[in-house]
């Protein structure tokens, strides 16, 4: 099951989405005795809005548009539990300098606009991609260091246009940033690009609560 957790989580969008994403979570946490590390988890993500009523993909629309769906950011706020528990399989573990020097900069980066190629160029390969195997599709690039450190997440937006299925960009382009374990108001890092393509303002029942309940 814990291949199918990576596997899901990685091309969210051909197992089901969000709800097959939760039920895959849900029965590895409950498997490996984290059931109860599971629904702290998810109060926490509830506590901090990262988990609205409309699920994690709420949030993520929150900050990113809505077409294409944001799985792939969707994807790395489960991914925060999956990487604290040790499930999360990654493809390069950063150092703990490497981390720091990534989460110092990151603001002042996240100031202008970015592609993939500047993330991987600046800060190195990524230790795991969300998103679908086409390069120039959306996808979210995890830096990881060790599962006591937060996860960095860079979500790269694109969108096919046209009835030559051309893209927007040659390569997705950085919308947000987000840094793990961080509550909604400081968690997101937008790019002058993001704010440009943020969505409307959510209504209501989506938007998070700045005043104590």
């Amino acid at each position: 099951m814990h291949l199918q957790v990576n596997a899901a989580l990685r091309r969210p969008g051909m197992f089901g989405g969000e709800a097959a994403l939760y039920v895959l979570l849900d029965a590895l946490a409950y498997a490996d005795g984290l059931d109860a590390d599971w629904r702290r988890e998810l109060a926490d993500l509830r506590e901090r809005w990262m988990f609205l009523p409309t699920g994690a993909l709420g949030t993520a629309k929150l900050v990113l548009p809505e077409s294409p769906r944001p799985d792939d950011a969707m994807a790395s706020l489960y991914a925060e539990f999956a990487h604290r528990v040790g499930w999360l399989d990654v493809d390069r573990r950063l150092t703990r300098a490497e981390h720091g020097a990534l989460l110092s900069r990151l603001p002042e980066w996240c100031a202008a606009d970015r592609t993939v190629s500047d993330a991987e160029g600046t800060f190195g390969p990524p230790s795991v991609v969300f998103g679908g195997g086409n390069p120039r599709w959306p996808m979210t690039l995890v830096y990881a260091s060790r599962p006591d450190r937060p996860l960095v997440c860079m979500h790269h937006w694109n969108e096919i246009v046209g009835p030559e299925l051309r893209t927007v960009y040659p390569e997705p382009v950085l919308l947000a940033a987000h840094v793990g374990g961080r509550p909604f108001d400081t968690a997101f890092l937008r790019t002058p690009e993001g704010r440009r393509r943020r969505p409307e303002e959510p209504d209501d029942a989506d938007e998070p609560l700045h005043a104590a309940p």
